[in-house]
C-alpha cells in the first residue's frame, strides 16, 4: 500500500491490461498475429514507408495500447483502434490519396495528444523479427 504503482501496474489494476510486460510473457502475440504477418505480406508491394505504415496500423486496429490508456482512457483507445480497422478496411496504404488520410489522422491524434506508442513498439519488435526472417527493410 505505500508502494507508489508503475504506470504499467495502475493500468493493469483498472483496465486489467497486461501491456508491454504480457506482450513479452505471452511471446509477442500482437506481433505475430498482427504485425508480422502484415509485415510478410506487403513488403513486397510497398515502399519502405508505407509498409511501416500498414504494419503499425494494423497493430493499432487490435492492441490494448498501454500509453494510449496511460494519457487518456478506454473510450480513446477504441476510437483509435475502430479509426486504425476502419484505414485498412477501405484499403490501407495500398488506397489513392491514403497519405492524406494518414497526415489527417496524425494532425488529429497530435491535436488530442494521442500517442500509440505502445504499436510503435511492437512495430519495432516487428520489423525485428521480419529481418530474422531475411525482409530487407
Amino acid at each position: 500500500p505505500n508502494k507508489k504503482m508503475t504506470h504499467g501496474e495502475r493500468l493493469y489494476k483498472q483496465y486489467g491490461v497486461t501491456g508491454i510486460r504480457g506482450e513479452a510473457e505471452s511471446g509477442f502475440q500482437s506481433v505475430l498475429r498482427f504485425g508480422l504477418p502484415v509485415l510478410v505480406s506487403h513488403f513486397k508491394f510497398l515502399d519502405k514507408n508505407s509498409l511501416l505504415i500498414q504494419v503499425l496500423f494494423s497493430l493499432m486496429s487490435e492492441v490494448e495500447d498501454t500509453n494510449i490508456l496511460h494519457r487518456h482512457n478506454r473510450d480513446v483507445l477504441e476510437e483509435v483502434k475502430d479509426r486504425a480497422k476502419q484505414f485498412i478496411a477501405d484499403g490501407g496504404m495500398r488506397k489513392v490519396h491514403c497519405r492524406e488520410v494518414v497526415e489527417k489522422m496524425d494532425d488529429y491524434f497530435s491535436k488530442k495528444n494521442i500517442s500509440p506508442g505502445g504499436s510503435a513498439d511492437l512495430l519495432a519488435v516487428t520489423v525485428f523479427l521480419g529481418m530474422l526472417q531475411g525482409i530487407e527493410l
